[in-house]
């Protein structure tokens, strides 16, 4: 019986999918504002202390190297995250962030693309940030609404990482793809004048449209 629940449930879900037209990491969706806005009028999405936002247990950072090119997590216990891993600050470092419904470890997913990428033509520090805790939440606008919590810890951890932007920040490029690039543009407000180069591939649109934030970075490259 929980088997044949479970298959009706997935049924279920997949007619939804396709119905509204939602691809994964992409901004092609069907938007629906209302049933959105009475889902976030429940919760608190400005209280950073509330169970939603607990971000910091949510959101995982994965280093991508030559010399461990399988990945290692970063461990927020250490001081700056990377005592116990092959992270180099005299290598480029280039973050990367998905997309709703996106994620890390697939195999064709924008992370493990671009990690390949990179390791083939010379010595990065790759890092994935992986929000799929929070991606995949079914509500884009929800999704949406967690974009600048995210990019404030994404802030947090470069800052430590870079020994309070003082260690390879020349180097640093944020790169992020539909909602991501929200994220990393985010990321810019949070560190004005200290991110040289962010990359936003293929914007989301929805709830953006009519209201982008003021961008005050030194190099924003908008690939649509």
């Amino acid at each position: 019986m929980f088997f044949l629940n479970f298959m009706f449930f997935n049924i279920l879900l997949t007619v939804f999918v396709y119905a509204n037209d939602i691809s994964l990491q992409s901004d092609s969706v069907a938007v629906n504002d209302k049933f959105d806005d009475e889902y976030i009028n429940k919760i608190d999405l400005n209280d950073e202390n509330s169970g939603l936002y607990h971000t910091s247990k949510h959101v995982f950072y994965w280093l991508y190297t030559r010399d461990n090119p399988d990945g290692q997590l970063l461990n927020r216990s250490e001081p700056h995250l990377i005592e116990s891993t092959t992270f180099n600050a005299t290598n480029p470092i280039k973050v990367i962030v998905h997309g709703w419904l996106g994620d890390t470890k697939e195999k064709e997913s924008l992370c493990n693309y671009n990690v390949k990428s990179y390791l083939k033509v010379g010595e990065y520090n790759v890092i994935c940030v992986d929000w799929k805790q929070y991606s995949t939440d079914l509500s884009y606008a929800v999704a949406r609404a967690r974009a600048k919590h995210i990019a404030r810890d994404i802030a947090k951890v470069l800052t430590r990482i870079t020994y309070n932007m003082t260690i390879g920040v020349e180097t640093l490029h944020l790169i992020g793809h539909s909602l991501g690039a929200h994220i990393v543009g985010f990321v810019g407000k949070n560190l004005v004048d200290k991110i040289p180069r962010i990359t936003g591939l293929d914007p989301a649109r929805p709830n953006y449209e009519n209201n982008a934030p003021k961008i005050d970075f030194i190099l924003l490259m908008l690939i649509l």
